[in-house]
């Protein structure tokens, strides 16, 4: 088929239950009017990434097992096989035809130690290499990720401190003070304006905007820091110096 077609990934971030994400995988014509209406049928979900692609058959099928460990990750699909079928996507926007999705629950086994990075090929279209990759982080890989590094403060911190979660502190230090910016700080942490406008028709608290902001980044990034932040923070878009100073001195990072 020369039709092209775009496949998307929407994540999510489990509030009840620990180092578990839901991660969907929807398909439409590679066409605005469709790929719009995906993702605002998707407005819950925080992430989101895409790829084009052609059917090769008459559907495409995630190569995964219906249950399998991937570096000490539970890789679980609402159903199995996974497959997605180009009838069901042609007809998707027309006489109340569903969006053409499958589920995929990532799980963190006790014995995880680092965040998800895995490949997916899928069969069905016509690129034979056509795949896709699975990320996600562990909570705990996040707090360590951001905490400082100053061996003084760390040797005063006491340990319940040290187990506080990244989330209450950014929320802490930048989202209550600063409750009107977190639209303008996830511009400076590289969100795109889609995800800012999902979030935006999501949640009407501004704690909760930031908080899907922030996940966004920390799942995203690398190597998250808090000078990412204090640089954010000093922009004349969100202009809080003070709110920099602050952070600067309680998590500064030695250079050395």
């Amino acid at each position: 088929s020369s039709i092209r077609y775009k496949a998307q990934l929407f994540y999510t971030k489990s509030i009840v239950v620990p180092n578990k994400w839901t991660v969907r995988f929807a398909v439409t014509k590679d066409m605005n009017y469709h790929i719009g209406n995906a993702q605002r049928e998707m407005v819950g979900y925080t992430d989101r990434s895409e790829l084009t692609f052609s059917f090769q058959e008459s559907e495409i099928s995630l190569q995964i097992a219906k249950e399998s460990t991937v570096d000490g990750w539970d890789i679980l699909p609402h159903q199995y096989p996974c497959k997605i079928v180009k009838e069901d996507v042609d007809s998707y926007g027309f006489y109340n035809a569903g969006l053409p999705q499958c589920s995929i629950d990532l799980l963190a086994t006790d014995v995880c130690t680092k965040r998800l990075h895995h490949k997916i090929y899928i069969k069905g279209a016509t690129d034979p290499e056509f795949s896709l990759f699975l990320n996600c982080y562990l909570d705990t890989m996040v707090e360590e990720s951001l905490k400082t590094s100053d061996s003084a403060s760390s040797s005063s911190t006491s340990d319940s401190s040290k187990q506080s979660t990244v989330s209450t502190e950014l929320i802490s230090e930048v989202a209550v003070p600063a409750p009107d910016k977190w639209w303008m700080i996830g511009i400076g942490l590289g969100i795109d304006t889609s995800t800012l406008n999902a979030i935006d028709q999501q949640y009407r608290n501004p704690n909760d905007c930031y908080l899907a902001v922030f996940d966004k980044w920390l799942r995203t990034t690398v190597n998250p820091q808090w000078e990412t932040i204090i640089q954010v923070l000093v922009t004349p878009a969100v202009d809080r110096h003070d709110l920099a100073v602050k952070i600067r001195e309680k998590h500064s990072k030695q250079e050395d």
